[in-house]
């Protein structure tokens, strides 16, 4: 899935926006001030383009190759900036509903980064996982000497009001003078939880805390070795 998404409550129809790229291209434009470097910075002939891909894994570990969901984009230069949300990284039962187990979300940052192509192709920008909520976001890797201000949070609304269980992971970032934040979230179930997921959504945007956050946006073992990229999952079906 990808792309950029709205939705009503109450059964109403999910629309998809897909801004034209001739008006994305006429409101960021070509051209842009880097703050990093001092110098201008050329944005992308059809504008910054971004793929925001989610999806509830259910608990699973990547068993088969990514490539069909994102890399055919990728390898046709269609997008710049990788937005990768999962959910349910981590089985939610019992005790794991409220401990965060780091494994599972390294194996799917090194599988997306090989179906990627990293480092040469992507470059890894940020990274999170809060329980069963992850978010990874990567740069093609021409655009990442141009990324500055990078920022990672997370805030758990669930067990409690404050279980990781549910919540939001969300990422912020400054390329080229543009200002970004992403968030990748898991909301309470069931169709009849609207006011709650509602609630969450508030709790996400007046909580969530950039400024507070001391631990780097971009974790070592996280990254994927040079040697690592096009290795199939280890993980059988």
């Amino acid at each position: 899935r990808g792309g950029f998404t709205a939705s009503r409550a109450e059964g109403d129809a999910i629309t998809m926006l897909h801004p034209p790229r001739d008006e994305l291209h006429e409101a960021v434009g070509n051209v842009a001030w880097d703050s990093t470097t001092g110098h201008e910075a050329v944005w992308p002939s059809a504008g910054l383009r971004v793929f925001c891909g989610t999806w509830n894994v259910n608990g699973q570990a990547p068993a088969v190759p990514l490539e069909e969901w994102f890399s055919p984009l990728a390898e046709k230069d269609d997008v710049d900036i990788f937005v990768i949300a999962l959910q349910e990284v981590q089985d939610l039962s019992g005790t794991s509903a409220l401990i965060t187990d780091d494994e599972k979300g390294l194996a799917w940052s090194l599988e997306v980064q090989r179906a990627l192509g990293a480092p040469e192709m992507f470059l890894p920008v940020a990274v999170r996982q809060m329980v069963g909520i992850y978010l990874m976001v990567l740069a093609r890797a021409s655009l990442a000497p141009h990324i500055s201000n990078v920022k990672i949070t997370e805030l758990g609304t669930g067990f409690l009001q404050q279980g990781g269980n549910k919540g939001g992971v969300a990422a912020s970032l400054t390329l080229a003078g543009l200002r970004l934040c992403v968030v990748s979230s898991h909301l309470a179930a069931q169709t009849g939880n609207v006011h709650r997921r509602n609630q969450d959504f508030r709790e996400m945007v007046q909580r969530l805390d950039f400024n507070a956050e001391t631990e780097p946006p971009m974790p070592t073992l996280h990254l994927l070795p040079p040697s690592s990229t096009h290795q199939p999952p280890s993980h059988p079906l």
